[in-house]
Order: C-alpha cells, then sequence, then structure tokens
C-alpha cells in the first residue's frame, strides 16, 4: 500500500490531532484560546462540533509546529 493511501485511510481527524498535539507538547485545551477567540469555541472545536475557519489551519500549524496539510 502506498503512504498516500495508508495515511487517507489511518489518518486520524482534525479533533484527535489537537487532542495528540497538545498531550505532546503538555498543553490545555485554554492554550488555544488565542487562536479561537473563546475556550467555548476551542471545546466545539476539539468535539468536532465545529469545523475550522479557514484561517485556523495556518495558525494551529504554526503553534503546533507543523504541516497545515496534517488538518
Amino acid at each position: 500500500m502506498l503512504v498516500y493511501e495508508y495515511e487517507e485511510k489511518h489518518e486520524p481527524p482534525m479533533p484527535e490531532i489537537s487532542r495528540t498535539s497538545l498531550c505532546w507538547q503538555k498543553l490545555k485545551p485554554q492554550d488555544l484560546v488565542p487562536i479561537f477567540g473563546k475556550e467555548s469555541t476551542v471545546g466545539e472545536v476539539l468535539n468536532g462540533d465545529r469545523q475550522l475557519a479557514d484561517n485556523s489551519y495556518q495558525e494551529l500549524a504554526d503553534f503546533f509546529h507543523i504541516s497545515p496539510s496534517m488538518f
């Protein structure tokens, strides 16, 4: 199986990536408030209840030091 095909089938959705990244960096969801504006919005994004705004992809990538394509 090609790497691309594997990643398409097995790559976690955005909320899982964020939770994993928060855990790796020993951060709390409150640390994402500067990106999303409100703690309630952070919770909605992490729970999968709200989709990311276009500008949030780059901000999160910069915050976690990863590629925006991870989202």
